[in-house]
C-alpha cells in the first residue's frame, strides 16, 4: 500500500478521487485515517466521516505521513530486541506529531516536519537491526548509537532515495546552529524530540524556545494533542 501512495504522490496528476479508491481497498486504513482526521491536532472544523473529505481535510501528503507512520509502528524483526527498537518507534512517531504541530504555529511546513520527526533516528532502527549480524561489541554499540546515528541515518535516507531536504535534517538534527544562522525546522525538530523525551518540559532547552519565539505553554499544549493522536494510532 505505502509503494503504491508513493506512486500517486509522485504523478502530478492524481487526483483525489484516485487516492480514495486506492485507500478504500484497506479497510483497517479506512478506519485509521478516518479517526486520525478526527483527532485533536485536526477535528477544529467538526468531524469527518468520509474519506474523501478526510483526504481533503489533511491533504494527500499529510495522509501519506499517516501510512508510513502506520507502517513504522507495525515493524518487527525477531532477531532484535523488541523492546529497544519498539521505544525507538513509539518516539519517532511522538517527534513526528509534536513537529507537526509546532511547524503549524511557527508557519513552517507541517508534513515535512512529520517526516523529518519521524525518521530523525533512522540510524538508530538501522544501527539496532545489523549489530547482531556483524557482533557489533557494546561499547562500539553505544557509540554508533550515540554518535553516529544521525550520519548513518542520512545516508540510508539518501539511498532510499528521500528528498535532500528530509536528508539534512536527519544529519544535522543535532548541530545548534550553522554560522550562529538558527535553522526554523531543526531547531523545531530538536524542541519536539526534548519535549517526547523530557513530557514535563523541564529539559526543554529554552534557549532553542528563545531562537523560535515559542513559549513552553504552547509547546506543552501541542505536545498533549500530539500524545492524543498518538496513543489514536497506537490503540488501532
Amino acid at each position: 500500500m505505502l509503494m503504491q501512495l508513493i506512486s500517486l504522490m509522485e504523478d502530478e496528476r492524481t487526483t483525489v478521487q484516485e487516492m480514495v479508491k486506492l485507500i478504500m481497498t484497506d479497510q483497517v486504513l479506512i478506519s485509521r485515517i478516518l479517526k486520525v482526521a478526527n483527532s485533536a491536532f485536526y477535528s477544529a472544523s467538526g468531524q469527518v466521516d468520509s474519506i474523501h473529505y478526510a483526504i481533503v481535510r489533511l491533504g494527500m501528503r499529510e495522509v501519506l505521513n499517516i501510512v508510513t507512520g502506520i507502517q513504522v509502528l507495525s515493524m518487527q524483526n525477531r532477531d532484535i530486541p523488541q523492546e529497544k527498537f519498539q521505544a525507538i518507534l513509539d518516539g519517532a512517531l511522538k517527534t513526528a506529531f509534536l513537529a507537526s504541530g509546532l511547524a503549524r504555529q511557527l508557519r513552517e511546513d507541517p508534513e515535512e516536519a512529520f517526516l523529518g520527526g519521524l525518521l530523525l533516528d533512522l540510524g538508530k532502527t538501522v544501527i539496532l537491526s545489523v549489530a547482531k549480524d556483524f557482533e557489533i561489541d557494546e561499547s562500539l554499540f553505544d557509540e554508533l548509537m550515540h554518535s553516529r546515528h544521525a550520519e548513518i541515518g542520512a545516508m540510508i535516507a539518501r539511498k532510499w532515495n528521500y528528498p535532500e531536504s528530509i536528508q539534512n535534517l536527519i544529519r544535522y538534527h543535532h548541530n545548534r546552529n550553522f554560522g550562529d544562522i538558527v535553522n526554523k525546522m531543526i531547531a523545531l525538530l530538536q524542541i519536539a524530540d526534548q519535549a517526547v523525551r523530557s513530557p514535563s518540559g523541564k529539559e526543554i532547552d529554552p534557549d532553542l524556545l528563545g531562537s523560535l519565539g515559542l513559549p513552553l505553554e504552547a509547546v506543552m499544549e501541542v505536545h498533549s494533542k500530539a500524545m492524543d493522536s498518538f496513543n489514536q494510532i497506537k490503540s488501532m
